[in-house]
């Protein structure tokens, strides 16, 4: 441990440790004659102080200069499990759901002592905290320690190869920490208790849902740059992506001006049916019409993309590398599935060409580009911005306005949204677009 760091690392371990024991700040500062304010300084700025550092560890019962990273132990059956429910869960499970749903009937208190020693030895953390969504959460999260510790106690080829289809897809305690790399000037947390503490605007991002078309193609930018995405708001993020793009402001206006996405449009067929158990059951009878299938994918879902594809059938469709391998995985004598296959890929294929005809169709005379930036003036760009980016009309839009501006004023990577190519900084668009949406332009350093 490096001299000059230690007062950071012990106020780091204090806290981390405190978190283990599930213990509070007061519950803590109430054992050492201190205040919850006093541990929350110590926690964040340093311990410095030998007596103070002496005292919380008698407190915590642990020595806050021990790395509980080099600690070695034995891992039980039923700590394997956990690990391996982790694993299965991306990294992350909520202690009432491990508790109910993996654990087959064991007690709670079972539980949490096998959590507790696999958190001792930092192979898993259990954590309560408030998440994005203003709700208290107890979470259990697998450790860097704790994916490398299962990875070489399981030997058997199922676990390995069970393992490696997952290791994609989780996410380890360590990893959740750290900002992601369009989170410019996020500092790493040091608990999820502050994670969420540093993004103040994702509560803002979570409460938006796409109401109406109003600023639709920024709300999407938004809620696809969330680390921690909804299962849905609305019209879900990612479903909403296929009428508002939400790639950047610059893209997003010239993407509505070749395919008309004017905002009359999004007003006629905007409201599609979202998800509901009716639905679900009334797509179920429907499977065997030969559409296309992705048992991982929400049956409400597969009726949004029919839907949106019947009025917007240029739309290119995701599952087009799925599908393609879900092809050639089909067993050699089973030649009807083939054939079936092969026939909705044939299908998909139609939907991308048919996009791509109709996307030459919209190219105004005269023009020899083939690239759509280059097909518009900029008066013409002009008028399309301020017949379809206006002002608030309604209390419903002033209200998603007023969430924005919170998010405006907050969030550290609108930059990549407002990024303009220098012809519309010189003419002037950039900065009216800038003017509308209530952002100011950041300098290049």
């Amino acid at each position: 441990m490096e001299k000059e760091n230690l007062p950071k690392t012990l106020g780091q371990r204090c806290r981390a440790a405190r978190k283990m024991k599930r213990m509070t700040q007061n519950e803590l500062a109430m054992k050492i004659n201190m205040t919850s304010q006093n541990i929350s300084k110590l926690e964040k700025e340093g311990i410095r102080d030998v007596v103070t550092e002496m005292s919380i560890s008698e407190a915590l019962g642990c020595s806050l200069r021990e790395d509980a990273i080099d600690k070695e132990g034995t891992v039980g059956e039923i700590g394997k499990e956990i690990l391996s429910c982790l694993l299965k869960h991306q990294g992350k499970i909520s202690l009432k759901e491990l508790e109910q749903d993996y654990m087959y009937g064991m007690g709670s208190e079972i539980v949490k002592k096998e959590i507790q020693k696999l958190a001792e030895l930092w192979m898993c953390i259990n954590e309560s905290y408030v998440n994005f969504e203003g709700n208290l959460t107890d979470d259990v999260f697998i450790t860097a320690k704790g994916l490398m510790t299962y990875k070489n106690i399981i030997s058997d080829k199922f676990h390995v190869e069970q393992l490696n289809e997952l290791l994609p897809y989780v996410k380890t305690y360590e990893q959740r920490l750290k900002p992601a790399e369009w989170e410019i000037g996020i500092k790493e947390a040091s608990d999820m208790e502050e994670y969420v503490e540093l993004r103040p605007w994702e509560k803002h991002i979570h409460d938006l849902e796409f109401t109406s078309p109003y600023r639709a193609d920024f709300i999407t930018f938004l809620k696809s740059k969330r680390v921690h995405c909804p299962k849905s708001v609305g019209l879900d993020w990612f479903q909403a992506q296929f009428v508002f793009p939400g790639k950047s402001c610059y893209y997003d206006i010239l993407y509505r001006m070749v395919f008309n996405l004017t905002d009359k449009w999004r007003e006629q067929y905007y409201f599609i049916p979202t998800y509901n158990k009716e639905l679900e059951e009334h797509y179920l009878l429907m499977q065997g019409d030969g559409s296309l299938i992705d048992e991982n994918e929400d049956p409400c879902n597969q009726i949004i993309r029919r839907n949106l594809r019947k009025e917007m059938p240029w739309l290119d469709d995701s599952k087009t590398e799925l599908m393609k391998r879900r092809i050639t995985e089909v067993q050699k004598n089973d030649e009807n599935e083939k054939r079936k296959l092969d026939e909705m890929f044939t299908e998909l294929l139609g939907f991308v060409e048919e996009r791509e005809h109709l996307y030459w169709e919209a190219k105004p005379q005269g023009k020899d580009s083939d690239f759509f930036y280059e097909w518009y003036e900029k008066e013409e760009i002009e008028a399309f911005i301020r017949k379809n980016y206006k002002a608030p009309a309604t209390e419903e839009e002033q209200q998603i306005q007023t969430k924005l501006n919170q998010i405006i004023n907050e969030c550290p990577y609108l930059d990549e949204y407002f990024r303009f190519p220098e012809t519309w900084e010189e003419n002037g668009l950039a900065d009216l677009l800038r003017n509308i949406f209530g952002i100011n332009k950041t300098e290049d350093k």
